[in-house]
């Protein structure tokens, strides 16, 4: 019964880094980072757009609270 959402925005302690990474890049690709799983999982593929001016506005929010941050065009 929710509208279908114009973005979705996805926070992660995953990756190490000196400062927070906002991600920009316009079509990222899936990334399979676990072991141990059956090759179907492997094989899958999820194909979204990215949101380079979203991570942008994100970016500039992140730094108005204070917080160090990056943008990552790739």
């Amino acid at each position: 019964q929710l509208p279908r959402p114009s973005a979705i925005v996805c926070i992660s302690p995953h990756w190490e880094a000196p400062r927070a990474v906002v991600g920009a890049v316009p079509k990222p690709a899936t990334i399979h980072d676990f072991m141990g799983f059956p090759k179907a999982l492997y094989e899958l593929s999820y194909p979204v757009p990215g949101a380079p001016s979203l991570a942008g506005r994100i970016t500039g929010l992140l730094h108005k609270a204070g917080i160090s941050c990056i943008m990552d065009p790739l």
